[in-house]
């Protein structure tokens, strides 16, 4: 156990409900590969909106051009390589994520 209370989301209006709701959320964490009515970018923005404080990973594939894209809209994200999070990195690349938000 990492110690990480998780709420998944498989649409990005998910997610905003969560943040509209008030639910306590340290980190969001958003695969550039997210698409449809809230796309990555899209989401990262208005979360950041919503929460201005709210600390944003961009969670992307190594050969995904969208990467750079959202990352120049929300310029303070954490843009990371999906298997990152996948390989047991994930307490490290969380635990940056919050150091940078207290920096």
């Amino acid at each position: 156990m990492l110690g990480y209370q998780v709420t998944a989301c498989d649409r990005g209006v998910d997610a905003m409900t969560v943040l509209a709701l008030g639910l306590p959320v340290d980190v969001m964490v958003v695969d550039t590969a997210l698409h449809g009515g809230l796309c990555c970018a899209q989401l990262a923005v208005e979360a950041r909106t919503l929460r201005p404080g709210l600390r944003i990973i961009l969670a992307r594939d190594p050969v995904d051009a969208m990467g750079p894209e959202v990352s120049a809209r929300v310029p303070d994200a954490l843009l990371v390589p999906r298997d990152q999070l996948q390989n047991g990195m994930v307490a490290t690349t969380m635990r940056e994520a919050l150091a940078s938000r207290a920096a």
